[in-house]
């Protein structure tokens, strides 16, 4: 029942239930698997701290889906150069990446 819901969560809430499940530390690989694909539809249309708290989910279980963090990565790059993003949100960004080992200079 649950992929059928996801369909009508706007990219916000999306990003708000990935961050929420990342807080709780409840790992769930069907879940972020779920969100991945809506999420990466609506990347595009996400605020700097949206992008922000779904990095920081995913990271948090160290998993950097290509498919999700490329276009996430991208509007985070976006937004960084319409000088859009709080300090607050660049570090969240930056420790989640170096979670996950990926370079931040190279993204």
């Amino acid at each position: 029942q649950v992929p059928r819901h996801l369909a009508r969560l706007t990219g916000r809430q999306l990003a708000m239930l990935c961050h929420a499940w990342a807080k709780a530390h409840q790992h769930n690989d069907d879940l972020f698997s779920l969100l991945a694909l809506p999420l990466a539809q609506r990347a595009s249309g996400l605020a700097p701290h949206e992008v922000a708290i779904v990095i920081y989910g995913y990271a948090h279980f160290r998993k950097v889906p290509p498919e999700l963090f490329g276009p996430l990565l991208e509007r985070f790059g976006t937004h960084i150069d319409a000088e859009a993003v709080s300090v607050a949100d660049l570090l969240m960004v930056v420790n989640a990446l170096g979670r996950v080992g990926l370079d931040v200079e190279a993204c």
